[in-house]
């Protein structure tokens, strides 16, 4: 065990669903100016919204985590904040080429 903890920051393949998210929660705070506390409280100004549905898009794309357990979280009581979220953020980058292009360059940053 002590092996295996000492060589799992040597391999991206051990990347956890913890360490992503964490990540995501970072980049978002950086963008957005939103932080985590404010992504997770029950706030809806739209300046959290917008950096929320980012966060969420996000977390879905590059971890196994079910929409409930996405919407767990956020500290939501369901998953339609999650499935709202996702539709907002796909139907933004289908508008915007720009934005899509953003969001595929942050997965494949959060991937490696």
């Amino acid at each position: 065990f002590i092996a295996k903890d000492v060589l799992k920051d040597f391999f991206a393949d051990n990347i956890t669903q913890e360490s992503i998210t964490t990540r995501i929660f970072e980049y978002v705070q950086r963008r957005y100016g939103v932080g985590e506390e404010e992504l997770k409280s029950s706030k809806r100004n739209a300046e959290i919204i917008a950096a929320r549905h980012c966060a969420i898009y996000l977390i879905r794309e590059t971890t196994n985590l079910s929409q409930k357990a996405i919407a767990k979280l956020f500290n939501k009581k369901d998953h339609t904040t999650v499935m709202n979220s996702l539709s907002v953020i796909t139907k933004k980058m289908r508008e915007e080429p720009a934005f899509e292009k953003e969001i595929q360059n942050i997965i494949l940053e959060l991937r490696s």
